[in-house]
């Protein structure tokens, strides 16, 4: 009994260390510094609610969780592509389905704003996450924003121009 108790504390040290050194790593510490200000933590921990955001949006849109992604955008974003337009121009033209987004990077970009850097395939990309109201949403590219702005026939025909829509 004592001797799973000991692998119990271990692990649980080893789990508190690594959320230690990641917190650290996200936050720009050094070896030498002797550990994170309370500022650089704030922001560690804003990284990572920030790149959840941004990992929720990118898995929805591999899976084809249109309705659900769009539901994750800034207000802003919103309010120019509808959740109807945004989800019948993704039907007709999916983005290539089961492939996984990876993000590369996330970083501060402004106090409320940050950068999220992506692969997915061979495609790279950066997005914007904002804290809106307390929680991260996400910044959809200006560029297909303003193509599904015209509505589903017009932004569908651009895709398939574009050989985007097979």
């Amino acid at each position: 009994m004592a001797a799973a108790a000991q692998i119990l504390t271990t692990a649980r040290t080893a789990a508190l260390a690594a959320a230690a050194a990641l917190t650290c790593a996200l936050a720009g510490c050094s070896a030498s510094g002797g550990g994170a200000d309370p500022a650089a933590a704030a922001s560690a921990s804003q990284v990572m609610r920030a790149q959840a955001a941004a990992t929720q949006e990118f898995g929805l849109l591999s899976g084809g969780g249109w309705a659900q992604a769009w539901g994750l955008w800034a207000v802003a974003s919103q309010h120019i592509v509808g959740q109807a337009a945004y989800v019948q121009i993704n039907k007709a033209c999916p983005a290539a389905l089961g492939i996984p987004y990876v993000i590369e990077n996330t970083a501060p970009d402004g106090a409320d704003t940050m950068q999220v850097t992506w692969q997915h395939g061979t495609t790279t990309g950066t997005n914007i996450v904002i804290l809106e109201n307390g929680s991260w949403r996400f910044v959809p590219d200006t560029t297909e924003v303003k193509r599904d702005e015209l509505g589903p026939a017009k932004a569908v025909a651009q895709l398939k121009a574009v050989g985007r829509c097979h």
